[in-house]
């Protein structure tokens, strides 16, 4: 008992020291602490496991992730041999953060998973912590894919030529306030930008701003580069004329929220545009193709070429818009060969660099089985060669929405410049793309 007793008075002595940023000195107690819980000198398991709990969490709270990684192992075996699964779900969780340290996003997520599960069934009121760190993990996961690569490259060599189509179907004029949502390197928020108007191009991956300013200033134009999540957008209610998207914000995985979001920020009266792939278009066969290696998806993720279905994307606005438009187009991939076509995009389009790099040397490893909506009948059909694959055609939808005004009471009914009621936003689907 006495041995317990010292074991957790230094575990504790050692936490205090780290946090009055006495690290050092702290983290000595609290390795002597954790070797005497785990050699068993300890007689209470419980207690051992507070020792080792203040460890963990000392490393995390000041980023020292290496001294974690060393401890979590021998820590997971002695809580599978007291049969704890508080221990098991604490340990997890605090691995599962180094492991998103290391940039190894499977690995974090399945011990996360597990972690979530274990404090289910020993303490559910700590079942949120790793809910909250699994969806912290889906977003740096998302941002590492996108800054992989050679976005920019990609970007102009093969999608280029369709922002001035959604800025020209979104009529985009002079004074305008424009947001580019998931806007990459600048592709439509730079052509708003030529076309006179007041530009914020927002996007998950700032890692990709510095190409699209350098690209801003070979044009003679400026504009505003804001980090922001689809689903979450950080500016006012109301605040834009026009809001667009082209091919960025329908890979956020909660589609509803992305939709929410484009209206609450479009002025009434305004307009939405985007431009997605289709379900029935090469997109589709394109996606499915990496499906069985990728993570699984959020629970309740929808395909993003889901964005391209007229019926799909009117559930989504629902009555909140006055009018929406579709127009169908294709637009042409082109590359030498088809072993150019899928180099390219294994050196320059992020998510395919981030899987060929999670895959490493075991390119037979497969996701495993969720029963998601991701899963279609394309993800279990195999790649087959085009008659002329130097040239892969895909089929965009443009969609156009005109946000609606409500009248709520206690609210002042906006302007428009001419001094009447301001009528709702619209949405435009600038282009859905096969």
């Amino acid at each position: 008992m006495f041995r317990t007793l010292e074991m957790l008075g230094l575990a504790l002595e050692g936490a205090a020291l780290v946090a009055c940023a006495r690290v050092e000195e702290g983290m000595r107690c609290l390795d002597e602490a954790t070797a005497t819980a785990l050699d068993e000198e300890a007689t209470i398991p419980i207690s051992s496991a507070w020792a080792c709990c203040f460890l963990v969490g000392a490393c995390t709270s000041v980023l020292d992730f290496e001294r974690a990684f060393e401890w979590c192992d021998r820590i997971a075996e002695f809580a599978e041999r007291h049969e704890s699964p508080y221990m098991h779900g604490f340990c997890r969780a605090e691995y599962g953060a180094v492991h998103v340290w290391r940039g190894r996003w499977a690995e974090a997520e399945r011990l996360l998973d597990a972690s979530f599960d274990d404090f289910s069934r020993a303490r559910p009121a700590m079942a949120g912590a790793p809910l909250v760190a699994l969806a912290e993990l889906r977003v740096l996961a998302a941002r590492a894919a996108w800054a992989a690569g050679d976005y920019h490259r990609f970007a102009t060599e093969l999608v280029w030529q369709l922002g001035p189509v959604l800025v020209a179907a979104c009529g985009v004029s002079p004074g305008q306030r424009v947001l580019d949502v998931a806007a990459g390197t600048g592709n439509v928020a730079i052509r708003a930008a030529e076309a006179g108007a007041e530009v914020v191009a927002s996007d998950l991956t700032p890692e990709n701003f510095e190409a699209g300013r350098e690209e801003a200033r070979a044009r003679g134009v400026e504009l505003e580069w804001v980090e922001a999540d689809a689903e979450s957008l950080p500016f006012a209610d109301g605040a834009f004329d026009v809001v667009t998207s082209s091919f960025g914000a329908m890979f956020a995985p909660d589609h509803q929220a992305v939709a929410g979001e484009l209206v609450r920020v479009c002025r009434p009266g305004g307009t939405i545009g985007m431009a997605n792939f289709t379900p029935d278009g090469l997109g589709g066969e394109f996606f499915a193709v990496f499906a069985p290696y990728l993570p699984a998806p959020p629970p309740g993720a929808l395909p993003p070429v889901l964005w391209g279905s007229e019926e799909h994307v009117r559930d989504l606005f629902g009555d909140r818009v006055e009018s929406l438009e579709l127009t169908r187009k294709d637009y042409v991939e082109r590359a030498a060969s088809p072993r150019d076509y899928c180099e390219f995009f294994r050196a320059t389009f992020g998510p395919v660099v981030a899987l060929y790099e999670s895959l490493g040397t075991t390119p037979t490893a497969r996701r495993r089985s969720t029963g998601s909506s991701w899963t279609s009948r394309r993800a279990r059909t195999k790649a087959r060669p085009r008659a002329r694959p130097s040239i892969a055609t895909s089929t965009c939808s443009w969609w156009r929405a005109l946000p609606e005004h409500r009248d709520r009471p206690g609210t002042r009914v906006p302007s428009d410049r001419r001094g009447g009621p301001r009528s709702p936003p619209r949405v435009r689907s600038a282009a859905e793309c096969d």
